[in-house]
């Protein structure tokens, strides 16, 4: 049996390892607390953009749900009723963005009085729609009561400019 003991001088013998036992456990203590600091980090960033990856999501889900299919409903356009008709690329960050920017002040907007229309790329008629009146994703068109075309933008713009425009537009008729 081996018994460890300290030698004069403070060295400590018998375990064929040098140093202090007490500052070689410190040490592991202080390494080992680091490291679960380091990884306790790592997981709440990891989390907190999980949890903001999923409330975005789930506030473009309900935003469109709140919406109805009738937004992606072109004929309405020229109903008598001004019109904005975003040209929308599912898979293109900008126009997710631009439509979550809209979602997000449709409400304040009576469909009565303007509508906040949608044409899907994905779909044929948004395809079709968009071709006839030559305009690519990320593009909004303003049309009049009657249905004829009066402007358009092409770009991202914040929830504040569009509440502005869409105002303008709507006061035009």
């Amino acid at each position: 049996m081996i018994i460890d003991e300290f030698k004069p001088g403070g060295r400590y013998m018998g375990s064929g390892k040098s140093g202090n036992p007490l500052k070689r456990n410190a040490r592991k203590r202080t390494v080992a607390r680091a490291a679960v600091k380091r990884r306790n980090r790592k997981l709440a960033i990891i989390i907190s953009a999980t949890l903001a990856g999923a409330s975005a999501l789930v506030l473009l889900i309900v935003g469109f749900s709140n919406n109805s299919s009738d937004v992606y409903d072109l004929s309405r356009v020229g109903n008598g009723i001004p019109a904005v008709v975003q040209i929308h690329d599912p898979n293109c960050p900008i126009c997710v963005q631009l439509r979550g920017n809209i979602i997000a002040i449709a409400d304040d907007f009576d469909n009565q009085q303007l509508q906040l229309l949608v044409a899907d790329l994905n779909s044929d008629e948004g395809r079709n729609f968009a071709e006839r009146y030559n305009a690519g994703f990320r593009t909004l068109l303003y049309f009049n009561p009657a249905g004829d075309l009066v402007d358009l933008e092409v770009g991202l713009q914040s929830s504040a400019d569009l509440v502005r425009r869409f105002r303008e537009h709507q006061s035009d008729f």
